[in-house]
């Protein structure tokens, strides 16, 4: 974790604030976000069968960045 931190340019006591998780892809990462967000509706296929997640996550990794399957906030 500290390794991928150091490749996005973290500072190292920042890692532990920055650190958003270890995720497969960015559209997973942006699912669970927005999951732990509170922003999809438990025991609904709608409206998550109709978000355009491609989209949704090239915005949110504006302010992300990820590297060997890390997740930090970049934008602080």
């Amino acid at each position: 974790m500290f390794e991928a931190a150091a490749e996005l340019d973290i500072a190292p006591d920042m890692v532990e604030e920055l650190y958003q998780g270890a995720y497969d892809n960015d559209e997973d990462f942006a699912y669970q976000l927005a999951d732990e967000l509170g922003l999809l509706p438990e025991g609904y296929s709608w409206p998550n069968s109709y978000i355009d997640w491609c989209a949704a996550t090239r915005d949110l990794m504006m302010d992300c960045g990820e590297s060997g399957g890390y997740y930090f906030r970049t934008a602080y």
